[in-house]
């Protein structure tokens, strides 16, 4: 696991994928989903930390990219399979900051 235990996560501000389709996890309904990174071989996994500043609840997005978007509603997520065709783009840069990937090869941070 990318934690040793709870107290590694109170307290603690972290970016979530929200309002997915509900799935059981540990035998309740989740709509969410910490967002971590990994490494290539994914034998690193990290929590994802929220752009400094950021405050509970604020929806994050990535710098260079403008307007305003509507969120989708969990089942236009799971149908459209919105996540899945997200990943790949989800990159870190050289500092280690969780980034989008444009179809350009350029990387913009969360913001």
């Amino acid at each position: 696991p990318f934690y040793s235990g709870p107290e590694d996560l109170q307290g603690r501000l972290c970016l979530v994928l929200c309002n997915l389709k509900a799935r059981k996890l540990a035998g309740y309904n989740s709509h969410g989903m910490v967002l971590c990174a990994s490494n290539a071989d994914k034998s690193k996994v990290e929590l994802v930390d929220p752009p400094a500043g950021a405050k509970v609840g604020e929806r994050v997005t990535f710098d260079g990219v403008e307007g305003e978007f509507e969120p989708f509603v969990p089942n236009q997520i799971a149908k459209k399979k919105v996540f899945e065709g997200l990943v790949d783009y989800l990159k870190t840069d050289a500092e280690c900051h969780p980034s989008w990937v444009d179809a350009d090869g350029k990387y913009h941070r969360f913001l």
